[in-house]
């Protein structure tokens, strides 16, 4: 199964039971040094004040999977983030589980 149909599901889940949950936008663009990277959802919510980004994996949890998710958080961070708002809380959902890389967090 595809990311696709996965993201449509989430988005439509947080919209409908979420609370305070806004749609930013789906396969997000960002651009940094002229490269391009793609973000799976962004939502912003009110109740929290911060933006919301989710990243969706096929396999397993990797280590680059964070950092890269890492790497977005800190462009909203600088780019997104309005001083009065909450910094950015990152989610990353993977299709299949690795128990020992999970347990490190």
């Amino acid at each position: 199964m595809g990311q696709h149909p996965i993201i449509g599901q989430l988005q439509y889940f947080l919209l409908k039971i979420g609370k305070g949950f806004s749609f930013v936008g789906r396969q997000k663009r960002i651009t940094i040094a002229n490269r391009h990277y793609y973000i799976d959802l962004v939502f912003y919510n009110r109740l929290l004040r911060c933006f919301v980004l989710i990243d969706l994996k096929t396999g397993e949890l990797d280590h680059s999977d964070i950092g890269q998710m890492n790497f977005y958080l800190n462009y909203f961070k600088e780019n997104e983030k309005h001083e009065d708002e909450n910094e950015p809380i990152g989610l990353i959902l993977c299709a299949k589980k690795d128990d020992i890389l999970q347990s490190m967090f």
